[in-house]
């Protein structure tokens, strides 16, 4: 970045510098970005110690309404910790950003880097014209199962309502989004409910708009037009029916 490192704060008050109230300016940052971070550093931000560089900065720039996004690294089972599960939803609550992690092999890993850099960029440029509002959002497509392995199906790649969430969640507003078995990959910065076939779509829907409140509701979902009369246990066999009427 050409900028030098502060790993210890002077008298110079770097984390003023970077994130505190100036004669005629705020900070020098636009955002913070804490990546990764680990279950120390997140529980010291949830309870306002600052005793590092970095939690002072952060601390700094919770004064100043800096945006600031927290990635979570560490292993899963520190991750499960109660406390620290209390604390990131306290961070939450007090409007800091939770970026992943990815569970994997034992381990809450560092969130995707293109995940990270579209959510920097999102806070960074973004008209907060929809704070406050909640949106609902369907998306991709639904299968019908005839059997345990086949299903009636479309194409859809789910990716209007991913691009709308994408929107809502730039835009300032909160987004929860029921998706299909689409093709397009979900950022991990949106509340994501899965859902399979129309009648799940359905339940899923009308459960959230009956214990939530939601200023928009989007059906951007491709919902079957069809579903097979009668499900059948177990896998048809191709071998033993050469033809296999479906009634709808």
């Amino acid at each position: 970045t050409g900028n030098p490192t502060i790993t210890k704060l002077t008298g110079n008050v770097e984390h003023i510098y970077l994130a505190g109230q100036r004669p005629k300016r705020l900070g020098k940052a636009d955002l913070i970005l804490i990546c990764p971070a680990t279950a120390n550093t997140i529980s010291k931000i949830a309870t306002g110690i600052d005793d590092t560089a970095v939690t002072t900065v952060v601390s700094t720039a919770f004064g100043t309404q800096i945006p600031i996004i927290i990635v979570p690294a560490m292993h899963e089972s520190m991750f499960n910790h109660p406390i620290l599960e209390k604390n990131i939803l306290k961070l939450k609550r007090l409007g800091v950003d939770i970026l992943g992690p990815r569970i994997s092999e034992g381990k809450a890993k560092i969130a995707r880097v293109d995940d990270i850099i579209q959510r920097v960029i999102d806070l960074v440029h973004s008209v907060k014209e929809l704070e406050g509002k909640r949106f609902l959002i369907t998306a991709g497509p639904t299968r019908e199962y005839i059997d345990e392995i086949r299903f009636i199906s479309n194409k859809s790649s789910g990716r209007m309502g991913v691009e709308l969430a994408k929107e809502v969640k730039v835009r300032g507003g909160d987004v929860l989004l029921i998706y299909g078995k689409g093709t397009k990959k979900v950022p991990v910065y949106i509340d994501m409910v899965p859902a399979t076939s129309t009648k799940e779509f359905l339940n899923l829907v009308k459960e959230e708009l009956t214990k939530n409140k939601y200023d928009f509701f989007i059906s951007a979902a491709a919902i079957s037009d069809y579903t097979p009369k009668e499900y059948l246990e177990g896998k048809i066999s191709s071998s033993k029916n050469e033809e296999l009427s479906l009634g709808l």
